[in-house]
C-alpha cells in the first residue's frame, strides 16, 4: 500500500520594510510539524536589510527581489508565479508567526472539507490569549471588522468555521482554486481589501471560504491601522472605492451602502475624513469597470 504523499504547500511572504519581524515569521514556518514543501520571500523594493537577513539566515528559501514596490496583491502573485507543482498556497504577513502544527492544521481541514477553497487561520494577539480573528465582517458600506476580536480565547470557536472572508495576515489556498480565480486583483494596490475581493470571487465560484479555527498563529499587526494616518486613509478609501464599484450593483448602493455610510458619518471620524471616503468613491467609480476575474 502506497504511503500518502506529502502535501506540497507553499509559503509565500511579501516583505515590505520588515526586517525586525522575518526572521522569527520564516523560524517558526521552518520548524512546523508539516513544514513548508517550499518558500519563497518576495522584497517589495524595500529600503531595509530584510531580504539580506533572509538570505544569509534562510538559504533554502528562495528570494525574489522586485525593483518596485508591487503591493500585496503583487508581490503575492509574483511570489505564486513560483509555485508551480504546488497543492497549497499559503500567504502570510512577516509579523505573524505560526504556531509549531499550523500548516498541518490547515492540510487536515482542507482534507476534511473538500469544498472549501479559502481558509484562515485563528489570530491571536501578542498577548496569545485575546483574539484578533476568526473571520471578516463587511458592513454595508464595504467596511470590515473581525469576529471574534477582543475576546479571550477559550477555544470557543473550534473546527472549520465558514466566512464571509478571511484576513490575509495569514490565508491558505488550494492551488487550483487559486489559478481559477487569477489571484488577487493587483488594483487594490498598495493593499486593503484584496483578500475580501478574492474570498468574494471563491464563494461566487461555489468555494467555500473559512477559518481553521484549531490552525493558530500570532498577529503582531506590525502595519497596523493608524486612522489619523493621512497615507493609509488615502490608501484604505481607494482601496475600499474600488471595491464597493467592483462588487455592487445598483440596488446595492440604495441597500447596503447608503444606510450604512451614513451611519458611519453620522457617528465616526472627521468632516476631513469624511470628504477623503467620498473623494475616493468618486474617483473609484470613474475607473475603467473593475476585473471580473
Amino acid at each position: 500500500m502506497n504511503p500518502t504523499p506529502t502535501p506540497r504547500i507553499h509559503l509565500i511572504a511579501v516583505l515590505y520594510n520588515h526586517a525586525p519581524w522575518i526572521e522569527v515569521c520564516l523560524e517558526a514556518a521552518r520548524v512546523q510539524t508539516l513544514p513548508p514543501w517550499q518558500i519563497t520571500v518576495i522584497d517589495n523594493c524595500s529600503s531595509d536589510d530584510g531580504a539580506d537577513i533572509v538570505a544569509r539566515r534562510f538559504p533554502e528559501v528562495r528570494i525574489i527581489r522586485s525593483p518596485r514596490n508591487l503591493g500585496f496583491s503583487g508581490g503575492c502573485n509574483r511570489g505564486v508565479q513560483a509555485a508551480r507543482g504546488a497543492d497549497y498556497l499559503v500567504m502570510i504577513n512577516p509579523d505573524a508567526i505560526l504556531a509549531l502544527d499550523a500548516l498541518e492544521r490547515l492540510h487536515a481541514a482542507f482534507t476534511a472539507r473538500s469544498d472549501m477553497g479559502i481558509l484562515g487561520c485563528k489570530l491571536l494577539e501578542p498577548d496569545v490569549e485575546t483574539i484578533q480573528h476568526v473571520g471578516v465582517r463587511i458592513a454595508g458600506n464595504g467596511f470590515t471588522s473581525n469576529v471574534g476580536q477582543g475576546e479571550i480565547d477559550r477555544g470557543q470557536y473550534k473546527g472549520v468555521r465558514e466566512a464571509t472572508a478571511v484576513s490575509g495576515a495569514v490565508m491558505a489556498a488550494r492551488a487550483d482554486v487559486w489559478c481559477e480565480l487569477g489571484g488577487f486583483d493587483e488594483t487594490f494596490w498598495p493593499a486593503y481589501f484584496e483578500e475580501t475581493d478574492l474570498c468574494l470571487r471563491a464563494r461566487r465560484a461555489g468555494w467555500g471560504v473559512g477559518v481553521a479555527c484549531d490552525a493558530v498563529a500570532t498577529h503582531f499587526r506590525a502595519s497596523a491601522e493608524r486612522w489619523q494616518d493621512r497615507r493609509f486613509l488615502e490608501n484604505y478609501f481607494a482601496s475600499r472605492g474600488r471595491f464597493l464599484c467592483k462588487h455592487y450593483r445598483g440596488k446595492d448602493w440604495l441597500a447596503k451602502y447608503l444606510p450604512a455610510e451614513l451611519r458611519w458619518m453620522c457617528g465616526s471620524g472627521s468632516n476631513g475624513m469624511r470628504a477623503m471616503a467620498l473623494r475616493a468613491l468618486w474617483q473609484a467609480h470613474k475607473l475603467p469597470a473593475a476585473a471580473t476575474r
